[in-house]
Order: C-alpha cells, then sequence, then structure tokens
C-alpha cells in the first residue's frame, strides 16, 4: 500500500511540474516586449525578411541572410507600441548578431508567437513591420 501511495503521490508531482510549464506556445519563438532589446538589438543589415503569413496562431516568417558557416540564433522583439493609424502598425526586431563569415544566401522560415502584443486582439489587422526595413510591410488579417 505504501509503494502505491508513494507512486501516486509522485505521479501527482510530476503532473503538477508539467501542468505549470509556462512555454505552451506552439510557435517556434515569442516576441519578447522590451524597449531596451528593441533599441539595442544586434541587428544584421543582410538579414532581410521575405514573407509573412498567418495561420490563426502564429505569424509565419521567412526571412533570410548571408552566411553558412556557423549557427545562427534569432529573436524577435517588439517596443510594445502601437503607430495608431489604419490599419495599425506594429514593427518588430529581428535579432540576429550575424557573425558568420560565409556568404551563402541562408533562407529560414520560423513561426513567432505575437499573441501577447499589447492591445493586439483590439483589431481586425494590422501592418507588420521590421525594424531597418523600408518596406510597406506586411498587411495580417486577424
Amino acid at each position: 500500500m505504501r509503494k502505491y501511495i508513494s507512486c501516486l503521490l509522485t505521479l501527482c508531482v510530476i503532473t503538477l511540474i508539467i501542468g505549470c510549464d509556462k512555454s505552451t506556445s506552439e510557435c517556434d519563438y515569442i516576441v519578447e516586449v522590451s524597449k531596451k532589446d528593441y533599441s539595442d538589438g544586434p541587428y544584421d543589415s543582410s538579414t532581410k525578411v521575405q514573407d509573412l503569413a498567418w495561420d490563426g496562431t502564429c505569424l509565419t516568417v521567412t526571412f533570410s541572410y548571408a552566411g553558412g558557416c556557423e549557427d545562427h540564433s534569432y529573436d524577435f522583439v517588439s517596443d510594445g507600441s502601437i503607430a495608431e493609424s489604419l490599419p495599425p502598425i506594429i514593427t518588430l526586431g529581428l535579432i540576429h548578431d550575424n557573425t558568420d563569415n560565409c556568404d551563402a544566401l541562408i533562407t529560414e522560415l520560423v513561426t513567432v508567437d505575437i499573441l501577447d502584443l499589447p492591445q493586439l486582439g483590439d483589431y481586425g489587422s494590422i501592418i507588420f513591420k521590421f525594424k531597418g526595413d523600408d518596406s510597406a510591410g506586411y498587411l495580417i488579417e486577424f
């Protein structure tokens, strides 16, 4: 009987630990709201966003950069502001500290959780732009 109770308690503790995991996003990345990180970067001038799409859960971001010899890491940040226009505009930062000296054109496709951005649910559509990109942005309808 003691073994049974011990196993049951262990199972309950494991269930509580797993159940309290905060990283429940199905996306590869979660946008972090940080004015400092948004301001400071680092940003890589060779990194260019090619396309954006919304699947109802994640923002799919396709981007390219020069590289090929090293592993790369990325982060997506926002300063939390929304430009009041019709439709409103959110500018994201794609942080990429690219120290890779190779020049192959690498294309990545990642998914980004944007649902924690402030006031996102207040709008039916938003234009997403990326810091350092002069394009008109990408209209995403929710």
